[in-house]
């Protein structure tokens, strides 16, 4: 009489399945930092971009309109109530950043957060003024509405004394109020002067005090 055939089944043990398991999170824990690397680099890549845009945009300004865009226009002895006077250097290069509708609809000679300005500027979001790797990529608000959307990038005023409202006299920035500097105005050479660089977005400032201190109200 013959014995039945024994049957041998093959399976994970406890032991071999926790150690797959460690397997694959040592790997995992090698491959996400990995990732976030790879996704940070693409992040600054498009920053870089940006700034190249951005200087691009300016000197395109500069050779269709002969100077480089004051931060803003005012008639000395006059009312100053600084950024919102009239429009900055991000504004009046829009139309060379491809952002020819939103361009068409501001008037650069009213304050940017009144008005229709002031809507079409909370409804708006320039890509190209903000980094990706920003933590307060999002928009500020005003009275539970929102206000502006933050930008990355921060032309050259000056190094501390920016502008005199009552006689109109500019600091060494390149990009003061009334400025419309041409090209051969900076005797020192354009590669060594500042256009533009990367900042945090909405930093506190000092405004109108008569010395920098430690302490930056927002």
């Amino acid at each position: 009489m013959n014995s039945p055939r024994s049957r041998q089944r093959s399976a994970f043990t406890l032991i071999e399945l926790l150690v797959v398991i460690a397997i694959i999170g040592v790997l995992l824990g090698l491959l996400l930092p990995a990732v976030q690397q790879a996704r940070e680099a693409a992040r600054q890549l498009a920053c870089s971009n940006n700034l190249r845009q951005l200087v691009l945009a300016t000197h395109t300004y500069a050779s269709a309109n002969g100077y480089f865009p004051p931060s803003m226009l005012h008639t000395p002895g006059t009312a100053f109530t600084s950024n919102n006077g009239s429009w900055g250097v991000h504004g009046r290069i829009l139309p060379y950043l491809e952002e020819d509708r939103v361009a068409s609809q501001i008037n650069l000679e009213q304050p940017w957060d009144q008005g229709s300005n002031g809507s079409i500027v909370a409804a708006t979001q320039i890509e190209t003024f903000a980094c990706p790797s920003e933590v307060s990529r999002f928009y500020r608000t005003k009275n539970g509405a929102d206000y502006v959307f933050p930008t990355n990038y921060g032309f050259n005023f000056g190094t501390w004394f920016i502008y005199d409202p009552a006689t109109g006299q500019g600091g060494n920035g390149a990009f003061h109020p009334n400025s419309r500097y041409r090209a051969k105005m900076f005797t020192d050479g354009l590669s060594k002067t500042l256009l533009v660089s990367e900042v945090k977005a909405f930093t506190p400032y000092v405004r109108n005090t008569t010395d920098p201190s430690s302490s930056y109200p927002a």
